[in-house]
């Protein structure tokens, strides 16, 4: 139905947006001053990163890399295209294969490793784990930095994962794709 039909009859229906009108919008200067993501069709408003977030960031980047080597690659709050209707922007997202000049964002079936550092926006962050499944991201951590734990989710099944395991600081992951793990303390602040 379009916008002046809905006006007309007097009701208002939901416009989802698309991956490629968002960036439409984004390359004429819409979102100049907000960082925004596209989850299920709606623009999602970011919200701002404090020093903790930003420091914590860094540091699963470099663990990452580390952990990894050369065959991966990490990105930091950047896109990953999952359907037409949702580019979420991960807070970290590991990716198989080294950085190449190719223009695209990575699909869910490239990536190893999603995660989120949360705290105020935790139940925002565990709907996203719906998101990612639905793109087929084996595996997705929710760092819960307020709680000191971590979410890990596994086996993504449709638009939800069929593993969810709630970690304390005390207690070992396993690294995706890898025979060694890490104490949940190394992740968190």
């Amino acid at each position: 139905m379009s916008y002046h039909r809905a006006m007309s009859e007097g009701s208002f229906s939901r416009t989802r947006f698309t991956a490629d009108e968002v960036l439409a919008m984004w390359e004429m200067g819409l979102f100049a001053d907000r960082r925004v993501e596209l989850i299920d069709g709606d623009l999602i408003e970011m919200n701002p990163q404090g020093p903790v977030h930003a420091n914590l960031t860094g540091l699963l980047h470099d663990l990452l890399v580390q952990t990894y080597g050369p065959h991966h690659h990490v990105r930091d709050h950047s896109p990953v295209d999952i359907s037409p209707h949702d580019q979420p922007e991960p807070d970290v997202a590991l990716v198989r294969g080294a950085r190449s000049r190719r223009m695209a964002h990575p699909q869910g079936h490239q990536l190893v490793l999603v995660i989120e550092v949360s705290s105020s926006t935790r139940d925002k962050d565990r709907k996203k784990a719906g998101v990612y499944a639905r793109g087929g991201v084996p595996e997705y951590w929710l760092i819960d930095t307020e709680r000191r734990r971590l979410e890990v989710y596994r086996q993504p099944d449709g638009d939800e994962y069929r593993v969810r395991h709630v970690l304390d600081e005390d207690d070992r992951v396993r690294w995706p794709e890898r025979d060694d793990d890490v104490v949940v303390a190394e992740l968190l602040p």
